[in-house]
């Protein structure tokens, strides 16, 4: 059986892009691409199969591109003041006195962390996992701990029954649970690739039907779909955990526009890699599930690509997605997503400017 991870975080591409990001003085990959109007980088990187994505990213770091000149080194770059909430101001400690959330996923990771966050504003929290033993550090601190499996349609009716009966009513909805499921298309089980989407999709969408009839009764609300970078980007030997995530994003976003009239608003949460357990636990299963195959080499290469990517460098504290969320649910108004943890914003941003080819060179650098 799979090992459930943080939800937020992808595998290598992300990294990998992150990792060629969190040198932008050096490379120029955010000059590139904040740049790309004027300087024509669409074009350049269109042509990454003739001249290289890595020549012309190192390139940009010698003596700069043309029509874009150099760019200059993070050390000259004006160092601007961290805000606790990435820049926006921190919400009011007792903006959720009255109110009740349920999160799921919060035995560890995300989850763990935003269920601590909602409890310090006041909220009554429900932490909801299918390993109440390791909820014991949230029960302590007060927050009711409860058995939910995403897979079991019982499970889930009856603990939000027990959620609206003891609280009365339930104001913000965090779907956080989550794992991923990684292998080659061909070679992994389609019972696996159905569990995948019944955890991380399915398991989502039936707690929003669940949740939708009271908050409609109350004319207010607040789903937070914790998604992933790994619902903009993708990579090779992880096609099905990005199916699944590419998938929330479009149901987050349909689902906006069918709850606004009823004063419920729909927010994504979009974590970059996060420092967890995922890393290490994501390496083994996928050389264990690569193992004689004609995927193997490519697997390891990804494996020790992960090996060197893990630590705070390239990866971001639970806690801290664990405060967008807080942040997401006691705004007034909220934005629709929030790319959140090291270079997050960055792997969005290149997303959008760069074409499938350009993006496919450097995923093949793999």
């Amino acid at each position: 059986m799979p090992t459930p991870i943080n939800p937020g975080s992808t595998a290598s591409t992300s990294q990998h892009l992150l990792g060629l990001a969190s040198q932008a003085g050096r490379s120029g990959v955010r000059g590139l691409v904040s740049q790309a109007g004027r300087s024509g980088v669409r074009d350049l990187v269109s042509q990454a199969g003739r001249s290289g994505v890595r020549d012309l990213m190192s390139r940009a770091g010698r003596g700069g591109l043309p029509g874009l000149g150099g760019l200059p080194r993070r050390a000259d770059l004006p160092k601007l003041p961290r805000l606790p909430f990435g820049g926006e101001e921190e919400p009011d400690p007792t903006s959720g006195h009255g109110k009740v959330a349920l999160v799921t996923g919060a035995s560890s990771g995300i989850g763990s962390a935003a269920a601590l966050e909602l409890a310090k504003l006041g909220f009554t929290v429900y932490g909801v996992a299918r390993r109440v033993e390791r909820m014991q550090t949230l029960a302590n601190l007060g927050i009711t701990a409860l058995r939910m499996d995403l897979t079991d349609d019982a499970s889930m009716t009856s603990g939000v029954q027990r959620v609206i009966e003891e609280a009365g009513r339930l104001d913000v909805l965090v779907n956080n649970a989550g794992y991923g499921s990684y292998g080659a298309v061909e070679t992994v089980p389609m019972d696996e690739a159905r569990r995948q989407f019944e955890v991380n999709l399915f398991g989502l969408a039936r707690l929003v039907q669940l949740v939708t009839p009271t908050m409609r009764e109350q004319s207010s609300g607040r789903i937070i779909n914790v998604s992933s970078v790994g619902g903009k980007i993708y990579e090779p030997l992880g096609a099905w955990y990005h199916a699944t995530k590419f998938a929330v994003e479009g149901l987050s976003d349909s689902l906006r526009l069918e709850l606004a009239p009823f004063g419920i608003e729909v927010v994504i949460i979009e974590p970059g890699p996060i420092d967890t357990e995922w890393t290490p636990i994501a390496r083994r299963n996928l050389a264990e599930r690569s193992k004689g195959t004609p995927y193997e080499a490519r697997a390891r290469r990804l494996a020790t690509m992960l090996k060197r990517m893990e630590g705070p460098r390239f990866a971001s504290s639970p806690e801290l997605v664990g405060r967008r969320i807080a942040l997401a649910a006691t705004t007034g108004s909220p934005r629709t997503r929030y790319p959140v943890g090291v270079g997050a914003g960055t792997v969005t941003r290149a997303r959008r400017v760069l074409p499938d080819r350009a993006l496919d060179a450097i995923v093949n650098q793999l």
